[in-house]
């Protein structure tokens, strides 16, 4: 199913760039369960699948927004909301590790389903939640999106391979507040053989190229989104920044990947677009925020899989996606409170 969210009544006639091994539908391991010994807070959802059963027809992003505006002032507030967005950055940092210090010459294959395991037991461990889990009926306790995937992916057991390029999207609940990041990686990037491995490799050079830059192109545009973030401008802002970033490399935003308040519910007030827009929203001291732009090599429409979750590009290009929580305030710059550790 093609959705073109931004322009209803084109058609998608481009050409296919994607590479000789496309992303497919694999197997995917029993949804993941919280053990009865577990102590920490729980969100609403986390204990009963049909209550939020998924619409084929919403965007999971749009579906149960809470209609209240993500704004915390109170102290007690705000040290929930950086406690559990620090504990999703570690939790992100934790799962790059994995990826990119995968060696694929001498490690057993890794996979995404591993990855979400891991982190899913880590996050327990820290007395957290994976706001994922159970979200919709969401399977699994983080996204993964390899390649032209661009956002919502469910951890499966295909194995990754050396120089696929994955997005990781970790949200944390934590004593009442999710805390939302994401990050995209090239797996084995930080592998002791990296160079041996590409060496003689024309194809994946060209591969890593494409990814490196569509990477740097993303991270800038989630920077320069970020920038904008102050008490007085239109929410609009954001989407510009993205915008002209995205047109400087001759990228383009995915557009049916919205930004979004955050806090006391995953998904709150205000949406957030990330491409131009006319939204008049005005940014206010206290608001708590996800800036999480996804870039794409080719045309911004998506094809949205049979699950229901996974979006995927439509040409077969390279999708890339960073996400940050920052929280307004009352005079200059944001505070970003999901820093990923380097």
């Amino acid at each position: 199913m093609v959705h073109l969210s931004s322009a209803p009544g084109e058609k998608f006639k481009g050409r296919k760039i994607g590479g000789s091994h496309p992303i497919l539908p694999y197997e995917v391991s029993p949804v993941k369960t919280i053990p009865e010994s577990f102590k920490g807070d729980v969100p609403h959802y986390s204990t009963n699948f049909n209550l939020f059963k998924k619409n084929k027809n919403v965007n999971p992003h749009e579906e149960n927004l809470a209609e209240t505006v993500a704004i915390y002032k109170d102290e007690n507030s705000l040290k929930k909301l950086r406690n559990a967005s620090k504990l999703a950055a570690e939790m992100l940092y934790e799962a790059k590790k994995i990826v990119t210090q995968f060696d694929s010459m001498k490690d057993q294959d890794l996979t995404t389903d591993a990855i979400d395991s891991a982190i899913h037991e880590k996050i327990l461990e820290r007395g957290g939640y994976p706001s994922p889990l159970n979200y919709n009926g969401f399977p699994k306790s983080i996204c993964t999106s390899v390649n032209e995937i661009a956002c919502h992916g469910i951890p499966n057991l295909r194995p990754l391979q050396f120089g696929d390029l994955i997005s990781i999207d970790v949200s944390v609940y934590l004593d009442g507040f999710h805390g939302d990041s994401c990050a995209s990686f090239i797996v084995g990037a930080d592998a002791p053989n990296y160079g041996e491995i590409i060496s003689h490799n024309d194809e994946l050079i060209n591969q890593i190229e494409r990814m490196n830059r569509l990477i740097e192109a993303t991270k800038e545009a989630r920077k320069n989104a970020i920038d904008v973030c102050i008490a007085g401008n239109t929410i609009s802002a954001i989407g510009h920044a993205v915008q002209e970033v995205a047109n400087a490399y001759e990228f383009r935003p995915m557009k049916n990947v919205y930004g979004h308040g955050v806090g006391r519910h995953l998904h709150m007030l205000p949406r957030i677009k990330h491409f131009k827009n006319k939204d008049d929203v005005i940014l206010e001291e206290g608001m708590a925020l996800t800036i999480e732009p996804v870039l794409v090599e080719g045309h911004h429409a998506h094809s949205l899989w049979s699950d229901s979750w996974t979006n995927s590009t439509v040409d077969g290009g390279f999708a890339c996606q960073f996400e940050h929580t920052v929280l307004i305030k009352e005079y200059g710059p944001a505070e970003i409170l999901t820093k990923l550790q380097e």
